[in-house]
């Protein structure tokens, strides 16, 4: 049986690998969709599956890979900038007034719903788990001619129906978000009552826990007591690790990053690749793992970057709540 690694594609290495398997020798042969049911904000979940002869060859660095092998590894290894999640949002049915939702979100999650790029469009819309509901409040609102959103992002992304925003009624100063229609926007008076989506800024999902654990028994600590150790995935995410560490007691903090050794491959524990990533100078690159398993930590303090470390150093970490 072909050893296995679990993994992430970022979109565009997932239609690389789609229009690559129509060749006679098809990446599909090592790279299979995971049944696992894990979920992935980045891409589909992948597994690599690799004959034992192929990872001998790559171990010992005795000879060359053929070309679907080179793909394969190449595919694993390069990862384009992506889209990933920023956000998680919350889909609330219940009707309210936009100002009676702004106030229910804040005391609940963030704020209304803010939405950065048709990724975070997508996410939004697949929150809204009732096919029933016409409309739900977002966080776009006007002040005088101006549209701002609730949580003062300066996102200028906008998805407005073809003819919106018209006023039609006068005082239209809210935004709402028809789900069944692609998420198009319309402008309404901010006293209609909608179910609205809410949404949670990722630190507020992060907890620093400042015991001095191993990698391993920090990874076991975060998925007895939270979910798992964290995966940052985005410049967003790790805005909000660096926040979070502030308060460690280490110089360097564990992250749920891990270097599968035979391959030299850097995965997070949540079975996405590295797409975006943080490493500090010669780090993250060739990794000398024949006395001890290498991962993933950051540094608390300077610039906050990552380094690659022993697994049996004893660190403060942070979990996932989510």
């Amino acid at each position: 049986m072909c050893p296995e690694v679990k993994f992430t594609l970022c979109p565009s290495e997932q239609k690389a690998m789609e229009e690559y398997s129509s060749e006679d020798s098809p990446a599909e042969d090592y790279i299979r969709p995971s049944r696992s049911p894990a979920a992935s904000t980045c891409g589909t979940l992948y597994r690599l599956s690799l004959p034992q002869q192929v990872l001998s060859n790559i171990e010992m660095d005795r000879t060359p890979l053929d070309r679907t092998r080179y793909f394969t590894l190449l595919l694993i290894a390069l990862c384009s900038v992506s889209e990933c999640v920023q956000r998680q949002y919350r889909f609330i049915n219940e009707n309210k007034t936009w100002t009676e939702a702004q106030r229910y979100c804040r005391e609940k999650y963030t704020d209304l719903a803010t939405i950065d790029n048709m990724n975070d469009m997508n996410e939004l819309n697949k929150s809204v788990n009732d096919e029933s509901v016409q409309f739900v409040w977002i966080g776009l609102f006007r002040v005088r001619d101006s549209w701002q959103w609730s949580d003062q992002s300066n996102s200028s992304f906008r998805y407005w129906k073809s003819g919106e925003p018209n006023n039609a009624g006068a005082g239209e100063d809210c935004t709402s978000d028809e789900p069944n229609a692609q998420g198009q926007w319309y402008d309404s008076s901010c006293n209609n009552k909608y179910p609205f989506v809410c949404h949670e800024d990722l630190d507020s999902q992060l907890i620093l826990i400042k015991e001095h654990l191993t990698w391993s028994e920090a990874l076991r600590y975060c998925r007895q007591n939270h979910v798992d150790l964290v995966s940052v995935h985005s410049g967003e995410i790790q805005r909000g690790v660096m926040n979070v560490v502030k308060g460690a007691s280490t110089a360097v903090v564990w992250l749920g990053l891990h270097n599968y050794c035979i391959m030299n491959m850097w995965l997070w524990v949540s079975g996405e690749m590295v797409c975006y990533h943080n490493w500090a100078p010669g780090n993250g690159t060739t990794e000398n793992c024949k006395l001890e398993n290498r991962k993933g930590a950051v540094q608390s303090g300077g610039d906050q970057t990552w380094i690659s470390l022993p697994e049996s150093h004893k660190l403060n970490f942070i979990c996932s709540r989510e």
